[in-house]
């Protein structure tokens, strides 16, 4: 039986969850997770269905046709920290010691769609750790501490766009009903206002792009439903 100070006890509590919650959680990464047995690869006609030109026809044109009388929304769940998409950069600032995955993101960093971005925080000369700072730190794009939908992940001949901003123009593409985008995300309480900031620059930006008005409503995530994070001791 996992024991708790009276200070976890407040804390889990506060945060939505019971002690009991929080033992299983940690008795579930005591034992592991195991993976899935995978039989075989999902192919066409074998989880995978392939349809017709006819029958793509048929199924866009009911989509079409309900967007005239039905209210669609773009649901878009939860972006959470990018914190383990950047672990090996991580592990590259906190140690000193180079990997394989930050050395191959230093010898290409031209070709990330936040380049650009990137450049006018970096010193003259400024060395691998320098850099791995400005990507990851509020020395300058502070990528560490954000969640992936603000995160420039797509780079275009003239331009790059964040995760956000792709929602933005596929809700254009595929979820305009009588000329609105209806896009609904939930987003993590700390995060909020660094969505807002980047909608109120893109959504004019992206109104005239595509010639929809878009209808954006934010929630957000339920403290309760979070996942712990322990330390080995």
């Amino acid at each position: 039986m996992t024991e708790f100070s009276i200070t976890d006890i407040e804390q889990i509590k506060n945060h939505g969850l019971t002690p009991d919650a929080v033992a299983a959680q940690m008795a579930d990464f005591a034992r592991g997770f195991p993976y899935a047995d995978i039989t075989a690869a999902a192919t066409i006609g074998n989880g995978i269905i392939k349809m017709s030109d006819a029958d793509i026809a048929r199924y866009s044109k009911i989509y079409v046709d309900a967007q005239s009388h039905k209210k669609i929304v773009k649901f878009v769940p939860a972006s959470g920290a990018a914190t383990r998409m950047f672990r090996d950069l991580f592990e590259f600032m906190n140690t000193g010691t180079m990997n394989d995955v930050t050395r191959r993101v230093l010898d290409n960093l031209d070709q990330f769609a936040f380049w650009n971005d990137l450049k006018p925080f970096l010193p003259t000369n400024a060395s691998d750790a320098d850099k791995i700072a400005c990507i990851l730190t509020n020395a300058g794009l502070n990528y560490g501490n954000l969640p992936k939908g603000l995160v420039a992940f797509h780079k275009y001949a003239e331009y790059s766009r964040t995760a956000a901003e792709e929602h933005l123009a596929e809700a254009a593409a595929y979820s305009t009903a009588g000329g609105v985008a209806r896009i609904h995300f939930t987003v993590s309480p700390e995060h909020m206002a660094g969505f807002n900031a980047v909608l109120a620059r893109a959504v004019p930006e992206y109104s005239a792009r595509y010639g929809v008005k878009y209808d954006i409503t934010m929630s957000t995530q339920r403290a309760s439903t979070d996942t712990i994070a322990i330390s080995h001791r």
